[in-house]
């Protein structure tokens, strides 16, 4: 089978401008790409690494490009099948780019960056190339179909489902929580609350930041806040720890006064996010063993994290707070440019903007 050279050439990606595979091939907008790449290179060690990203233009290649490329298609390398399935676990967690190619000793790998999930070999697998005559479907990712769009009407590019994203998907997740804490008598402020510090807590300790031995030195076992033997006290004191930590609070909620919220509530919660197994967890949650094992939020774009932000604002619709979907954004930023030619620097009157996401 072919080794990572020779897929590039294959693909002819190795003669592309368009593929970046280090640092300096990429804009200020876009290097985060690279960044988030090493670092899954980090984790995933010896047995597999991302060895470069090829990109498609969303506007003119010149002077007057303002929006910056986009990720189509990661390429890797691998020597086993597992270290294959977690790039794409960590690649699809990226939410980034819609395709990765991987190529192991004996067969190529097709996934779907858009699609993962824990326990199903083949989900988001496209294809397993692993014989010389079907080489030739690679042809639907190579430098050409992709510089010419023709990607995105081929087989593969319909395939793509955006709801099985993992930004789609943990929302999806995150609303079935809300709904079990709302039955079972939590008001729904508080719910949403406690479920954004959740995902609050998530981002920091899959990022280190909640480390096992800052969480003792503030006198917390990380059992009681993140397994299914977590209680309200310990939240409240984790919660405390960090506000001071960080000078803030976010997703707060008013422990003195709110009654509403009990252990039980904690713990279904805490197990969720865990993904504790089932023999573990309350009964009451069984049926709502949700796939949090897929999730890992050092990957998971921190913009995730505004979204769910907004989109656990009690009673937003009634306040108007109703965010835009990024796609929807970028596509109002196209359509501005036939309008009126978009200039480093313009300024742009927006009354409602709420969190600017077409200006940032």
């Amino acid at each position: 089978m072919l080794g990572l050279q020779e897929l590039l050439a294959e693909l002819n990606y190795d003669q592309s401008p368009h593929y970046r595979r280090q640092e300096n091939d990429f804009e200020p907008e876009t290097v985060h790409l690279f960044r988030a790449a090493r670092d899954i290179n980090r984790d995933i060690n010896v047995d597999g690494k991302v060895d470069g990203i090829y990109v498609f233009e969303t506007s003119p290649n010149d002077e007057t490009r303002i929006l910056p490329a986009q990720p189509a298609v990661y390429i890797a390398s691998a020597q086993t099948q597992e270290a294959s399935e977690e790039i794409h676990r960590s690649l699809w967690n990226l939410c980034y780019a819609p395709f990765l190619i991987v190529t192991l000793p004996q067969q190529i790998r097709i996934y779907t960056g858009f699609n993962y999930s824990p326990g199903a070999e083949n989900k988001g697998l496209l294809e397993s190339i692993a014989t010389t005559e079907r080489l030739q479907l690679l042809k639907h990712f190579s430098a050409l179909a992709i510089d010419s769009k023709e990607i995105w009407q081929s087989l593969y590019g319909k395939k793509l489902n955006p709801n099985q994203r993992v930004d789609k998907r943990l929302l999806q997740n995150l609303q079935q929580i809300g709904a079990l804490l709302i039955k079972h008598k939590l008001q729904p402020k508080v719910a949403h609350a406690l479920i954004g510090k959740y995902v609050y807590f998530s981002y920091l300790r899959d990022r280190d930041i909640l480390s096992d031995k800052w969480l003792q030195l503030q006198g917390i076992d990380p059992q009681d806040v993140f397994t299914y033997k977590a209680t309200v006290s310990s939240l409240r004191t984790l919660t405390e720890a960090l506000e001071t930590r960080f000078n803030g609070q976010i997703f707060p909620i008013d422990f003195e006064a709110e009654k509403s919220l009990n252990d039980e509530h904690v713990s279904w919660v805490a197990s969720v996010f865990r993904g504790d197994k089932i023999e573990e967890v309350p009964e009451i949650v069984r049926q709502y063993h949700l796939p949090f094992k897929a999730y890992n939020f050092k990957y998971i774009p921190v913009e995730t994290l505004s979204t769910i932000y907004e989109q656990f604002i009690f009673e937003r619709k009634k306040k108007g707070a109703i965010y835009t979907p990024e796609i929807v954004a970028d596509y109002l930023l196209s359509e501005m440019e036939w309008t009126k030619e978009l200039q480093r620097g313009m300024r742009v009157l927006d009354p409602a903007c709420g969190a600017p996401r077409g200006a940032v």
